[in-house]
């Protein structure tokens, strides 16, 4: 599993690709901030903490207490000060059922969880973990300023960004935001 990654490992690309500034930052604001990357790496994280392949994020607990722990929070940045409960995720999407059931697991435990995703509807972890637990928001795409800024009409897939932080155009999936948030107190009734 490589950090970051989306597609299978190709022989002439690399399996990384990283989030880019304009996917980001309107979710980093709109969350008012966000303390964990879940999926990173030294070179590409998101977030002032983060897990890296070697913390392996899937064999944690995702619980605030456990993800300061696996973060190495003390080690890499001594005091803490205020963290809110906000993570992005940016997974591999080889296995997005174990990241979806990571997701929930989160969730009920009052983590709230930003994750970028490809919109597969028809798959089992996307009709029975996204489904009925996250918001979804579906990424429409901006042109790249030959048509007056408008949206394109014919693809919503993000531009992720290489290691060199060069934008890689082989993103053949599109990508939405689904938003894992901890569930109300029973005492609230949906209305």
């Amino acid at each position: 599993m490589t950090i970051g990654g989306h597609h299978p490992k190709s022989k002439s690309r690399s399996n990384v690709w990283m989030t880019p500034d304009e996917i980001y930052d309107p979710i980093f604001a709109a969350a008012g901030g966000i303390t964990f990357d879940l999926a990173a790496s030294d070179f590409n994280h998101r977030a002032p903490f983060y897990l890296t392949e070697s913390e392996d994020a899937l064999s944690v607990s995702w619980d605030f207490e456990s993800l300061l722990r696996a973060a190495r929070v003390s080690d890499r940045f001594g005091s803490t000060g205020y963290l809110n409960r906000n993570c992005w995720l940016n997974a591999p999407w080889d296995n997005l059922l174990l990241w979806s059931q990571k997701c929930r697991e989160g969730q009920l435990n009052g983590l709230t969880i930003y994750s970028l995703l490809p919109p597969n509807v028809c798959q089992m972890w996307f009709r029975d973990w996204c489904l009925p637990f996250a918001e979804r928001h579906w990424y429409r795409g901006w042109d790249d300023g030959t048509k007056q800024g408008r949206l394109k009409k014919s693809t919503q897939r993000v531009q992720f960004n290489d290691p060199s932080g060069e934008g890689r155009t082989d993103n053949t999936k599109g990508s939405l935001l689904a938003i894992f948030r901890p569930p109300m107190p029973d005492c609230w009734i949906r209305g």
